[in-house]
């Protein structure tokens, strides 16, 4: 951060507040004010007290773009709050690995907290009191409804281009579209936040890595109307053509609950995706937990996917759903008109181990859901310990172009797919983990005929 004395530099935001008769209350300059400030002297604190008397303290801002080296610090009873108006909200190009907004040709609108090509960003509440941001989403998920939006909406919180960004002891409620939004950033950290929606509120994501790498999503829960994470990297043409991979990316100690709230790879990962860890997460309501998505305009690939101790209550659509017929012959609209991906998306290396949803409500006839291209088959798939009631009206697998094995007989539904031979492992006493599972992973390759 520079200096000693930048590095503890420390405002107070209330100290470049200006009094304001009439109208509606607008705390912006203030927080520009502060964040130039900090922004001169090379990085420092901004703090957002709470209020006196216990009771929340508002800040109502229009979009802000931060700084680098910078502490944004919710104290507690501290709420910055958006203005709800799309006239104070400013439009920004599209992203490269998009070509447009997600939902409309051309430009979107900028985040509530925005920031690019920064280094070393930290936004913290207290940890017994997690420090609120509200994006007063139902302005805009109505305009959406209602097909009286023009451009994409924009996100709560978006990092592009930056490095070394740290969330904690946050809640995060009604975005106007995804929540967080990581986009070609390096070194994320987010540990206890908490983002919350109505089930209702469309494209309402909790966290979208998105082409970035090193990311750790910890401690954290997730109540909204889609997705709990969803893992990105562009989308057809332009995706290809950026050509930046999100990998090593770790979610784990997650809660999630809605309608959609599953832990998501894709749609949009046609510059690739590698080296995920998902592990110890509990789903209390979604349809599709452990969902791997694409299509065949994406392009692109997903290798080397851990889901692991994954809890699984309440109502499920399937537990573990990887398809990539989720969009099929639906570019993205800012391609060519005569655009053909090189090469179909690649998908490879998944792991499922340590699922409990004995106490799942499935409320399809699939469990498992493995449905891959036949020009592109989904390539070794591995399965083990994981238990789930079968569905009445059928025996709960869906499976075609799709390569794997069941580690000795220990899924339910039983049996599974014929592309899902059992291998049997003999555990020793004397064997680790770590030795058992490679030892399956030697036996399932030979089976399969891996090189």
């Amino acid at each position: 951060m520079g200096s000693n004395a930048h590095r503890h530099l420390e405002l107070d935001v209330q100290d470049y507040q200006s009094s304001q008769n009439g109208g509606r209350r607008d705390d912006t300059a203030a927080f520009e004010q502060a964040i130039d400030i900090i922004r001169s002297n090379g990085g420092g604190r901004l703090i957002i007290p709470g209020a006196p008397d216990g009771s929340f303290n508002l800040y109502r801002i229009r979009p802000i773009n931060l700084t680098s080296h910078l502490v944004l610090f919710l104290q507690k009873n501290a709420v910055i709050t958006a203005i709800a108006d799309e006239s104070v909200w400013p439009l920004i190009p599209p992203l490269p690995s998009y070509g447009q907004g997600r939902d409309h040709v051309g430009p979107r609108y900028s985040s509530l907290l925005h920031g690019e090509y920064l280094t070393n960003i930290t936004i913290r509440g207290e940890p017994d009191s997690p420090g609120i941001i509200d994006g007063q989403g139902r302005y805009w998920w109505d305009r959406r409804r209602h097909n009286r939006d023009r451009y994409t909406r924009g996100h709560l919180v978006e990092f592009m281009y930056s490095s070394r960004i740290r969330m904690y002891n946050l809640r995060l409620q009604n975005s106007p579209f995804w929540t967080n939004h990581f986009y070609d950033c390096d070194d994320v950290h987010v540990q206890n936040v908490h983002v919350k929606a109505p089930w209702s509120s469309p494209n309402t994501d909790g966290w979208d890595p998105d082409s970035s790498r090193n990311v750790l999503i910890e401690d954290s829960t997730y109540r909204g109307g889609d997705d709990c994470v969803a893992i990105k990297s562009g989308w057809d043409c332009f995706g290809i053509d950026y050509d930046t991979p999100s990998e090593n990316i770790t979610i784990r100690n997650v809660t999630c609950q809605g309608p959609y709230a599953g832990i998501a790879i894709g749609t949009e990962m046609s510059g690739g995706v590698r080296n995920v860890t998902v592990e110890n997460v509990t789903f209390t309501y979604a349809n599709k937990p452990a969902n791997i998505k694409t299509g065949n305009t994406r392009g692109g690939y997903v290798h080397d996917v851990v889901y692991q101790n994954i809890r699984i209550t309440g109502h499920i659509d399937q537990a573990i759903h990887v398809d990539m017929y989720h969009y099929h012959n639906t570019p993205n609209p800012s391609c060519s008109n005569n655009y053909q991906p090189n090469q179909l998306p690649h998908l490879r290396d998944l792991y499922f181990f340590n699922f409990e949803g004995t106490q799942a409500l499935t409320e399809s006839h699939e469990v498992f859901h493995f449905v891959g291209l036949p020009e592109s088959p989904i390539e070794y798939v591995f399965l083990e310990n994981i238990s789930f009631p079968t569905p009445v009206s059928s025996l709960g697998w869906n499976c075609s172009n799709v390569q794997g094995s069941v580690k000795n007989n220990s899924v339910t539904p039983w049996p599974p797919c014929p592309e899902f031979p059992s291998v049997t492992v003999e555990n020793s006493e004397t064997m680790s983990p770590w030795n058992a599972f490679l030892t399956f992973l030697f036996l399932t390759t030979a089976v399969l005929g891996r090189a």
